[in-house]
């Protein structure tokens, strides 16, 4: 493209230099040609540029690791004119792999057309999946002249975590066992759908006629902080075991029955949270603590009590309650 430019300025001072020095009518004839021709192909440009756009989307906005995804950047002309070529440009990165360039012309878009560039993504670690545009640039018929296309400049894709299932189950008995162990603060309340068995208090029950449950957590929420470094997140490895257990944990607390979760992690030097009512807002969660931008409903970016009864998971996978070691 940049030689085209060059070739065309060259022969554009050539036929005037000899216009000026020679009075040919066709040098000047030909020269005319040279400056009107490209200025309506200009012309015809500016119309196009209002009457085209590209847009970035995904199979979903979030996926398990492992899975993969599909991303898509799309070239849409909705004016009455077709486009000879448009530059498509971005940069995708992808948690723990190297930043990628990508780079693709797309030939004869036609009237109210659109033309796509496919991306496979692979997921092997946990993190968000960020697709951002460097260059989408319209062309002139001559191909001399372009202009930026308007749309949506980047997309995020956020990879989760996967409950580990053992992990999940040895955190159910160690609670349950740790709940037994705190006789003072075990609690009568009603029977709740999702209560475990193992709570039910048989002998009051039969005494009042209704289930009842002994519980050990009076508060109407409990906390979980992730209490995590932050160059954790550059080990890949070790930072998609850390989420794993997180993962199961909030799956734990989520559980129906159990009382409202307020997750604390630390974002830089303050102290984030996002409150988790049920099963179906664990994605969210995960998703903030990833960072994913458009996945932060809920997000609060100041500084937040942590109660000293809930659970604190640290940097190497070790689990308390209210500062007994559980896991």
């Amino acid at each position: 493209m940049f030689k085209r430019r060059l070739y065309y300025l060259l022969l554009l001072v050539v036929i005037f230099y000899l216009a000026l020095l020679y009075d040919f009518r066709g040098l000047r004839f030909l020269a005319g040609c040279l400056v009107v021709f490209p200025l309506g192909s200009l012309l015809l440009l500016v119309l196009q540029f209002f009457f085209c756009r590209f847009t970035l989307a995904a199979e979903s906005e979030w996926v398990y690791r492992g899975q993969g995804t599909a991303l898509s950047l799309t070239f849409e002309n909705r004016g009455f004119l077709p486009m000879g070529r448009v530059l498509l440009g971005g940069k995708l990165q992808a948690p723990g792999e190297k930043e990628v360039r990508l780079r693709q012309y797309l030939l004869g878009v036609g009237i109210r057309d659109s033309k796509v560039m496919q991306l496979s993504v692979q997921t092997p670690h946990c993190g968000v999946v960020r697709l951002e545009k460097t260059r989408v640039r319209i062309y002139d018929a001559l191909g001399i002249f372009c202009l930026p296309a308007r749309g949506v400049g980047s997309f995020e894709v956020c990879v989760l975590p996967g409950a580990d299932v053992d992990y999940g189950r040895e955190l159910e008995r160690v609670a349950q066992n740790f709940a037994d162990a705190q006789e003072d603060d075990i609690y009568i309340r009603g029977y709740r759908q999702g209560d475990s068995i193992h709570r039910i208090y048989w002998k009051l029950s039969a005494k009042e006629g209704e289930l009842q449950v002994r519980d050990y957590e009076p508060f109407i929420s409990v906390s979980l902080f992730l209490d995590f470094p932050q160059k954790l997140r550059g080990a890949a490895r070790e930072w998609d075991e850390y989420l794993e257990r997180a993962m199961s944990i909030l799956t734990y607390l989520s559980k129906p029955g159990q009382n409202m979760t307020e997750v604390v992690w630390s974002e830089g030097e303050s102290l984030c949270r996002y409150t988790v009512r049920n099963m179906g807002e664990t994605v969210g969660c995960m998703c903030a603590v990833l960072g994913q931008k458009d996945g932060a409903a809920g997000y609060f970016d100041t500084p937040v009590f942590v109660l000293e009864q809930g659970y604190r998971l640290d940097g190497e996978g070790r689990l308390y309650l209210g500062g007994a070691l559980l896991l």
